[in-house]
């Protein structure tokens, strides 16, 4: 039993090279070795014994075992047309005297098919089998990035980088290690980052899978199943505990087999299913956690599309309180999703102040410029602002010469833009000359008020 549990107990030690997140490894260091735990526990009869037992006169009891695990049990449940009558006063006081419900165990009653029906459980001994299956679903996107995709590609970069030092030529080492490592790796991530936003679209794929599957193969009992069970311990007065109806630990078995005249006889049984007492505690246990896990999923599925879709939230995931953000901008403005996303993956396996070092030695590197140069946007740090306008009379002249079809502004400059914007003309005197290189021609002053605002304007 040791050497089976000793590759689960492997996958719950932290990894000294971090490839994924947490989100991710919820899937195969929680999610894969609980549902495996939940299989091996119904499949070890030393501890829960049969997982059936039946009691049938004049039918040996191992047969009439065998013969209702293979074709399954059931029980009685009332036609959905069928109400039943509320119990009398009388009958009230009877079943408390007596501390039953009116009947020997839920569902086992005289079957009657105008007022109900047989519901068969076949799934139990199919039970241990599906969860391990599942179990393995949530090992496969990890097996995939693993082995197809990662490759080590974390490793190669940054084995060795976590470890505290506070010697400075090691330190300078690493750093120029990691430099290193980037430039040669850069521009050839995208591949490495979108398969693994696919593989986190898997994982909540197939976690809504396994939810939709279980409540198949529960009969439809497994969406509501844990509310059930919460509002029954809450109301005492519904007649059938949720897990009863899903798991029921007594049932029927119709038995049938030829008398000494030829005839057929008719043995109904009465099953006791003790494995059920697991099967409702797994399964709710089930139920909880992969709701968890789905809304994990969910999220993570959200933040990975917004990272993608706004490069902002790019230099804000990768900045911390004591960068410089100025550094981290100019590392993660204009560049390729998917070197963020592997600066991302060396920022989790590398030393914080080592890596603040070589976000900054990056942000100075003139190649790294030169790739993907920077593209100033703000209005007020304009390089050049141009002007057009169309020949006009000037201050009295006849005819105006021809003019540029723009003029270089590069030294205009308003003190106070708020008043410029209000109409009231201000500006600085002393740069107020609209510089046209060679061609000769006036300056703003020129203008006329008319001319002043079409040039404003446009």
């Amino acid at each position: 039993m040791q050497s089976f549990f000793e590759p689960l107990l492997k996958l719950l030690k932290l990894e000294k090279i971090e490839t994924d997140n947490y989100v991710f490894r919820l899937h195969y260091k929680l999610t894969f070795p609980l549902f495996i735990l939940f299989s091996a526990m119904l499949t070890a009869t030393q501890y829960f014994g049969n997982p059936i037992d039946c009691m049938v006169q004049g039918v040996p009891n191992s047969i009439v075992n065998t013969y209702c695990w293979t074709h399954g049990t059931y029980t009685i449940k009332d036609l959905e047309h069928f109400t039943r009558r509320e119990p009398t006063a009388e009958e009230r006081e009877h079943m408390r005297f007596y501390d039953h419900p009116g009947m020997i165990h839920p569902g086992i009653r005289t079957h009657d098919p105008s007022r109900n029906r047989k519901q068969y459980y076949v799934f139990y001994q199919w039970v241990c089998f599906v969860l391990f299956l599942q179990g393995v679903s949530f090992f496969l996107p990890r097996f995939i990035w693993r082995t197809f995709v990662e490759g080590g590609k974390m490793k190669f970069l940054t084995s060795g980088m976590k470890e505290l030092t506070t010697d400075d030529s090691v330190v300078e080492k690493r750093k120029n290690r990691l430099i290193a490592g980037f430039r040669k790796l850069r521009g050839h991530n995208d591949k490495y980052a979108y398969i693994f936003v696919g593989l986190e679209m898997l994982n909540l794929f197939i976690v809504l899978f396994q939810i939709y599957l279980t409540d198949i193969f529960l009969h439809g009992k497994f969406l509501d199943y844990g509310s059930r069970i919460l509002e029954y311990y809450q109301k005492y007065e519904i007649a059938w505990n949720p897990m009863d109806e899903v798991f029921p630990k007594m049932t029927k078995c119709q038995f049938n087999k030829h008398g000494m005249g030829g005839g057929i006889q008719n043995h109904d049984g009465l099953c006791l299913l003790p494995l059920n007492i697991v099967n409702e505690k797994i399964y709710l246990v089930v139920w909880i956690w992969l709701i968890i896990l789905a809304v994990a999923s969910a999220l993570a599925v959200i933040y990975r599309l917004i990272c993608i879709c706004l490069p902002e939230v790019r230099t804000l995931v990768l900045w911390r309180t004591f960068n410089r953000w100025e550094h981290v901008a100019k590392v993660c403005r204009s560049r390729p999703y998917g070197d963020w996303f592997l600066l991302r993956q060396m920022a989790k396996n590398v030393e914080m102040d080592l890596f603040d070092q070589f976000l900054k030695a990056l942000s100075l590197d003139e190649d790294f410029k030169k790739e993907y140069p920077e593209k100033e946007k703000s209005a007020l740090n304009m390089d050049t602002l141009r002007l057009k306008w169309t020949p006009t009379k000037i201050m009295g002249s006849s005819s105006a010469p021809p003019r540029p079809e723009s003029v270089n502004m590069t030294d205009v400059y308003w003190d106070n833009r708020a008043d410029v914007e209000a109409g009231s003309g201000g500006y600085n005197n002393n740069r107020d000359e609209v510089r046209a290189g060679d061609s000769g021609h006036g300056s703003y002053r020129d203008l006329g008020e008319a001319e002043k605002e079409r040039v404003y304007a446009d």
